[in-house]
């Protein structure tokens, strides 16, 4: 799904599962990706735009800008060549490529959201938009001679990815605040590119400035979300979820082209918040696509996601309850389609926000496991009203 460039176009239409570029919240991913029942304010956008109605009455902007890549040595490899650029020296460039050469395909990814929230408690209702913009490069380093060594006849080759989200959601409380409902519309362009050269050539001209060109898909779609507060036990303060994303499938046409059809799928969640005085817990679950509707395609073949990869459990600490409801410091632990996550925060207050979080993702089937880990940061930058 990530490399537009290089899927086969054996058919008119060809499946995609669109939600695995944007629902992936640096906090939601530390706890495991099980955020419907708790996404609330921007990530809500993302999420359950039922959501929007969790925060206390607020007015918010965020900027946020993120860097995910493979965990380890490439990781810190490639932030330490900061991109493969002309403003990088020869010998740099010469020692990046001979350390990956013959090794699987990288993976490395830069997003920038930014978000508006509104939430009016007295009125029950709140509001959001966002638009985001997240690029994806696929960086293989093909050992074309089998050496197993460095030659400057080696390829590197680059699949990059950019999805645009442009996003407008509603929230509302209704039966004494119990049952919030919410929804989303999603307006979508996707682009894709392809570079390939030998070493030699990557080093003599200095580097690649790494760009998104070819084909712009577009398409549209809306989610609608429920949260059911469960007000019988305030001491655990139980929250259900459930959320149904691209209602009635989702398009992505450019004229010419073969079509990537996005399917309707549901999720179902679950999460408790105990307090324990200044300390504050917080335990979700969650089931994707309980459907089975999103499937994989590998060699031409759909297969279908196993309950396992399509599973999430995570758990959140955090200290220091400030006035938007989010904590000064948080710590994290989840599974991830069964895959350990985890994480760490620094609220300053909501005005400036650090995150890491180190993850692991199932892209395979359920015959098939593809687990990829990651480590990614971010810094954002919001201002409440």
């Amino acid at each position: 799904a990530l490399l537009l460039a290089a899927a086969p176009a054996r058919a008119q239409t060809l499946p995609l599962d669109l939600e695995g570029f944007y629902r992936i919240e640096l906090r939601a991913l530390a706890m495991g990706n099980a955020f419907t029942p708790v996404a609330r304010g921007e990530s809500a956008l993302l999420y359950n735009p039922a959501g929007l109605v969790q925060y206390s009455d607020d007015v918010k902007v965020d900027l946020s800008l993120r860097l995910d890549a493979e965990a380890g040595p490439f990781f810190s490899d490639t932030l330490s060549l900061q991109k493969l650029s002309g403003s990088n020296s020869g010998p740099e460039i010469q020692k990046y490529l001979a350390t990956y050469v013959g090794t699987p395909p990288k993976l490395a990814l830069g997003q920038t959201f930014i978000n508006a929230v509104q939430n009016s408690g007295a009125l029950n209702y709140g509001i959001g938009v966002g638009a985001l913009s997240q690029i994806r490069y696929v960086f293989n380093f093909q050992d074309t001679n089998a050496s197993g060594g460095f030659d400057t006849t080696d390829h590197l080759i680059i699949d990059a990815t950019q999805l645009n989200l442009k996003v407008a959601s509603l929230g509302i409380k209704v039966h004494n605040g119990q049952l919030l409902l919410g929804a989303s519309l999603k307006d979508f362009t996707l682009q894709s590119a392809h570079f390939d050269d030998t070493f030699g050539n990557v080093i003599q001209s200095g580097g690649v400035l790494i760009g998104v060109g070819g084909p712009i898909y577009k398409g549209r779609g809306y989610d609608v979300g429920m949260i059911w507060r469960y007000s019988a036990g305030p001491a655990l303060r139980a929250q259900w979820s459930l959320t149904a994303n691209n209602v009635g499938g989702i398009t992505l046409e450019k004229a010419g082209l073969p079509t990537f059809e996005i399917p309707a799928s549901y999720d179902l969640g679950l999460s408790m918040a105990p307090e324990f005085g200044p300390l504050h817990i917080l335990i979700a679950a969650e089931v994707d696509d309980v459907s089975g509707a999103i499937k994989v395609q590998d060699l031409g073949v759909d297969h279908k996601r196993s309950l396992a990869q399509r599973g999430h459990i995570g758990v959140e600490a955090g200290l220091w309850k400030t006035a938007t409801g989010d904590n000064v410091l948080n710590v994290r632990l989840g599974m991830n389609q069964g895959q350990a996550t985890s994480g760490w925060e620094l609220n300053l207050f909501s005005v400036l926000r650090v995150i890491y979080t180190k993850y692991k993702i199932d892209s395979g089937y359920d015959t098939k496991k593809v687990v990829q880990e990651f480590e990614a940061v971010q810094a954002t930058v919001g201002f409440g009203f």
